[in-house]
């Protein structure tokens, strides 16, 4: 089990230019009692794919802080269906 939670997730699908773009976002908090190195984010959905990955801004979290991230993919083939997101282990 991770000591980061990842909180208030929102994802949104939307045409651009032609393109499909997923935009997922949220927050990272660390519930340890230590400060942490911010691990990278993988973002995956449905079946498994993996859409990408995202690199909060903070290099590291005190105990109890947190950083909000952002960001947009663009979707191979259509739909993301669900989407999961999980601290990738160093």
């Amino acid at each position: 089990s991770s000591p980061f939670v990842i909180e208030g997730v929102f994802t949104e699908e939307f045409d651009e230019n032609g393109m499909r773009l997923l935009a997922v976002g949220g927050m990272l908090k660390n519930y340890s009692r230590t400060t942490l190195a911010v691990p990278s984010l993988s973002v995956v959905g449905e079946g498994g794919v993996v859409i990408g990955a995202i690199t909060p801004s903070a290099a590291e979290l005190a105990a109890g802080q947190s950083v909000r991230f952002f960001s947009r993919f663009k979707l191979a083939g259509g739909k993301s269906g669900a989407v999961t997101i999980f601290p990738v282990a160093k």
